[in-house]
């Protein structure tokens, strides 16, 4: 998934498949596939706590408040959702743990119910995207073809990393 992500990033960028492919997904504002994963992930987790996702899905994604016996827990007022216990690996690539895990890992401005999808969705890119280690100013550098704007690119990703 990850090759076919970056064919198309190359293509539609015009970058040469010698060039690191992160500032060029960067540039074309694409999370990479492994974030792409945890994006779609916890926007379906948004739509389960908020009744929008179909009712199979919403019986894995309780909010811990409204789990019996459990509303006086901290996680409660920090819009945590309850994570079953799994005894294997497969169960821990379940939606039933997977979902609660991704979502009780965001920070807890995220997690508010009061959130619009929409501005849910632009929250999460950016935190998504605030994770990389990319320099911003870096991207447009790598696309270029000259030896001295290469670097010039390296000059500056040196200076960034260094200071």
């Amino acid at each position: 998934m990850a090759a076919v992500q970056n064919t198309a990033a190359r293509l539609v960028s015009g970058a040469r498949w010698q060039y690191h492919i992160t500032p060029v997904l960067r540039s074309l504002h694409w999370l990479p596939v492994w974030r792409r994963i945890i994006f779609k992930t916890a926007v379906l987790v948004w739509k389960c706590i908020h009744g929008v996702a179909p009712p199979h899905l919403q019986e894995f994604c309780v909010l811990v408040e409204k789990v019996q016996g459990r509303p006086q827990l901290r996680p409660a007022s920090t819009g945590c959702v309850d994570l079953p216990r799994v005894q294997t690996s497969v169960g821990q690539r379940s939606f039933a743990f997977h979902g609660p895990t991704v979502w009780n890992s965001l920070p807890s401005a995220m997690r508010h119910s009061s959130l619009s999808l929409n501005t849910f969705k632009r929250l999460l890119k950016t935190h998504l995207f605030g994770q990389s280690r990319t320099p911003p100013g870096a991207v447009v550098a790598f696309l270029c073809d000259s030896s001295t704007d290469r670097y010039k690119w390296l000059t500056y990703l040196l200076t960034y990393l260094l200071t």
